[in-house]
């Protein structure tokens, strides 16, 4: 951020990516930067807190209000006058035109960067015109010191092998750690399915059809009517299986 280049954080729910965007906030305004933090509001709300953070007038000469296009003139008047630093958490709920906004001054105020910190962003307009990374999972150790402190908090006596048993679950994810330990505490059943570290297993259905019409031929070469007939309804089954695989919501279009 201090080099001027701005930059999209990617992590799932839970991640800890608004602890560390906090955390970057007050470390850009202790080393003397001037930083806009903006949570998730609406379009008029977004640009005045905008405007607050840099001292942005939100009024004219006459006294009264400016609209969202002058807030916005203004706002790109000041970026390009000095280096200003804006930060958004949960971007991916940015309206479409503020983003195509943004996407804008990315271009034009080079001097000053946005950072951006998303849960599944969109490959289009503002978010695929930045750099992005992805916050890797939280090491074993550390999700176990989570889940320690939040045992300890809650008088819990939880053994090296109910830790393990819990890790198992989370993936990483500093917030399901502390809600699995909640979990064990009033006895509720564990529910899979909350991080997304999943492999991806539509290739091994793919390869499986091959090798099923492959062997189809090979029995026909040994005029074997009856490998012939199984094959040719094991391929069929596992080609239905894979297009229904690839017919789900993408990782983007997840249910949230």
């Amino acid at each position: 951020m201090q080099s001027g280049s701005s930059l999209l954080v990617v992590g799932d729910q839970g991640s800890g990516k608004t602890f560390l965007a906090e955390q970057v906030y007050k470390a850009l305004l202790i080393a003397g930067f001037s930083v806009a933090y903006v949570e998730p509001c609406t379009t008029k709300q977004l640009l005045l807190k905008i405007c607050s953070s840099f001292n942005i007038p939100t009024q004219n000469l006459e006294g009264k209000k400016l609209t969202v296009e002058q807030l916005k003139q203004e706002i790109e008047i000041a970026l390009k006058e000095g280096t200003r630093i804006m930060i958004f958490d949960d971007a991916q709920c940015i309206e479409t035109k503020i983003r195509f906004w943004l996407k804008k001054i990315v271009q034009l105020c080079p001097t000053s960067p946005i950072l951006l910190f998303a849960t599944s962003p969109r490959r289009g307009d503002l978010f695929i015109s930045v750099p992005r990374i992805y916050l890797e999972p939280l090491p074993d150790k550390i999700i176990r010191q989570i889940m320690r402190s939040t045992a300890q908090d809650r008088s819990i006596n939880l053994e090296n092998v109910d830790l393990a048993s819990l890790q198992q679950r989370v993936a990483g994810n500093p917030m399901l750690a502390v809600r699995a330990v909640q979990e064990e505490y009033i006895g509720l059943d564990f529910e899979e399915g909350d991080h997304q570290k999943y492999g991806d297993g539509s290739f091994l259905i793919f390869v499986g059809v091959v090798t099923f019409i492959a062997v189809r031929f090979f029995a026909i070469g040994l005029n074997n009517r009856l490998l012939y007939a199984l094959s040719g309804l094991l391929a069929v089954l596992f080609w239905g299986l894979y297009r229904s695989l690839r017919l789900l919501p993408g990782e983007g279009a997840k249910i949230q």
